[in-house]
């Protein structure tokens, strides 16, 4: 049986991903089962069983009968059950119909509508404006589907694709992955599961960010090396991200592009010109010779692909929303015609041979730096403000 896809919207052209997990990383699911585990153990002290290590117990049978029923909805039910056959055995107690009917309507209890993390929706939100989410969780099918379904359309509507399975393995996150049409280094994982999580996307390439709360003896397993953070909370696995993918600021300041391109022409310099024009820079036309470098400063902030036009020898952006930006346009005559040819990728701008002579790095170091300065100065600005 296939991993079924319950839902998706269109995905954002060559943008990079982040595939959550559902269970104890967007929603509490472990205290329900551990709530449930505990009555059910107050129950059995009830009936006489005077055992320390009844939880201990059920976890034990629970664990050992996934492999037979995985995530199916009558296990953890049954796992009592059997449970409460082992110990009427054990005490020599005959089997109480009506004990049997607690125990059912107990163990459902773990199954009631999730309550969202306090950090949840903002760090879903915070990140959705810059990557395509995926929500990838592992259960009962029919269970699983009301858990999202009760917590909104609103929650349902930042994720792009919304896929459901009784179990995770490295096929189910292989076929996402190869779906998602984008290479593994630029999608990254967050869950709470060392087992289910993290190391089946680190085996594939991905990034990969734990958040180690509501396990269970089931996912238990030893870390494999590899690109991991370990987070304490939603808030930090968003904040460590946006850092990685250079966006913090961006995030900090809410720059958006008309900012960004206020700072930009303040940086501009003689200095940062392509070497070539550096004679016909002027503050008249500020942008002459600055393209390469204000393009990966663009991709930067935002991502995206960097188109290129042989004739004129001019860089701009696509961002990942698809919209073309093009910063340092104003260096042409209106009447110019700019046309696409192809898309380049930043190694080759920075790093190639070709550019060595054109100072293509020392020059984007220069405008960065000058760039981030002004930021920096903005940021100081709005904290005192505030």
């Amino acid at each position: 049986m296939g991993i079924e896809q319950i839902s998706e919207i269109k995905m954002n052209k060559r943008r990079k991903v982040i595939i959550f997990d559902g269970d104890d990383t967007l929603w509490q699911t472990q205290k329900l089962y551990d709530s449930v585990k505990h009555k059910f153990k107050e129950l059995m002290e009830s009936c006489g069983f005077k055992e320390e290590e009844i939880i201990k117990f059920v976890d034990e049978i629970d664990t050992l009968r996934v492999d037979v029923l995985k995530f199916s909805k009558m296990r953890f039910p049954e796992s009592l059950l059997i449970t409460y056959a082992f110990l009427c055995g054990k005490y020599n107690k005959n089997w109480d119909i009506h004990i049997e009917k607690i125990i059912r309507e107990l163990s459902f209890n773990a199954f009631t509508v999730p309550k969202l993390y306090d950090d949840t929706i903002k760090t879903i939100e915070t990140l959705s404006k810059y990557f395509d989410l995926v929500l990838f969780t592992a259960g009962d099918k029919e269970i699983q589907k009301k858990k999202i379904d009760s917590l909104g359309k609103k929650f349902k509507s930042y994720f792009s694709k919304i896929y459901i399975h009784e179990m995770k393995n490295e096929q189910h996150f292989r076929r996402i992955m190869q779906g998602l049409k984008i290479p593994a280094h630029d999608i990254w994982s967050v869950g709470n599961s060392i087992k289910s999580d993290i190391n089946l996307c680190l085996k594939l390439g991905a990034r990969a960010i734990l958040i180690p709360r509501g396990g269970w003896k089931y996912e238990e397993s030893d870390l494999l090396p590899g690109d991991v953070f370990i987070a304490n909370s939603l808030t930090e696995a968003c904040n460590y991200i946006l850092e990685q993918e250079n966006l913090k600021k961006q995030e900090l300041l809410e720059v958006d592009l008309k900012l960004l391109e206020l700072i930009l022409q303040k940086s501009w310099s003689r200095e940062t010109c392509y070497p070539s024009l550096q004679k016909k820079w002027s503050n008249d036309n500020p942008a002459l010779g600055q393209c390469a470098i204000t393009a990966l400063i663009v991709q930067d902030y935002f991502g995206g692909e960097l188109l290129y036009c042989k004739h004129f020898q001019h860089y701009w952006n696509k961002l990942p929303d698809g919209k073309e930006v093009d910063l340092t346009k104003s260096q042409f005559p209106n009447n110019a015609k700019i046309c696409f040819d192809e898309i380049e990728t930043r190694e080759f701008v920075l790093e190639s041979k070709m550019v060595e002579k054109e100072k293509t790095m020392e020059r984007y170091t220069m405008l960065k730096k000058h760039v981030e300065n002004l930021l920096n100065k903005k940021l100081k600005e709005r904290n005192s403000y505030e």
